[in-house]
């Protein structure tokens, strides 16, 4: 209801507060309290007879209740969340396609520049082992003119 259509309809005396008690007895009110009264009925209706057929008329109407009151508005608010994650999943799957070729030509270059660096330091490797080799005989010939070191057992204590 507009504010419009209440002004035609209210009395002239009529204050802002009695126009709000009466537009929410009309429009709150009463459909919840019409509501609880048909929720009543069918319990009443339910639970009152005490034939087994009725036992299981009452399980078809609960069942169709919870289908009605729970499990549908369930769905219709999981809906959205699950379209989400559908197209999350879609989105990576288009993603891990235009990253892979990149990503594969990188592993195959770290794996190539792994390899170049292994046989480089095995050279460097070599090549410092063929020179150690090579003068050795002139080390140990210099180390004779080296001062003779002395132990710790051998140094005084004051």
């Amino acid at each position: 209801m507009t504010a419009k259509t209440t002004l035609n309809t209210q009395p002239p005396d009529e204050s802002g507060t009695e126009i709000h008690r009466r537009e929410s007895r009309l429009q709150i009110y009463l459909p919840y309290g019409l509501g609880l009264l048909i929720l009543l009925t069918m319990v009443l209706v339910v639970a009152l007879p005490t034939n087994p057929i009725w036992r299981v008329r009452a399980q078809a109407i609960a069942d169709w209740t919870y289908t009605i009151l729970c499990l549908i508005p369930m769905v219709l608010c999981v809906f959205p969340v699950f379209m989400l994650v559908a197209m999350s999943i879609w989105g990576m799957y288009r993603l891990h396609g235009i990253t892979e070729p990149p990503l594969r030509k990188l592993e195959n270059l770290a794996a190539g520049l792994a390899t170049r660096i292994n046989n480089a330091s095995e050279y460097v490797q070599r090549k410092t082992i063929d020179v150690s080799t090579t003068i050795e005989p002139a080390l140990n010939l210099i180390s004779t003119f080296d001062n003779p070191q002395q132990e710790v057992s051998d140094v005084p204590t004051e």
